[in-house]
């Protein structure tokens, strides 16, 4: 997170999710859950990504990066 831009953290986290939802194919094989299972579905991830306090995985760092085209 940057300096002082915790205010929008939630909001970015938000975009992210449903960024992994939309291209969920893309990142699917990435996509796991505390247990280490792949989501099976993309309304899996999201429920699961959607709740307060989960944390984010490698797939999150990629999406982000697609959304502010960083690479």
């Amino acid at each position: 997170m940057l300096y002082d831009t915790q205010v929008m953290a939630r909001e970015m986290r938000e975009e992210v999710v449903l960024h992994v939802k939309q291209y969920f194919d893309e990142f699917c094989i990435l996509s796991n859950h505390r247990g280490g299972n792949n989501f099976k579905t993309s309304a899996v991830y999201y429920a699961y990504m959607s709740r307060t306090y989960t944390y984010s995985n490698l797939y999150d760092f990629l999406a982000t990066g697609q959304i502010l085209n960083y690479y």
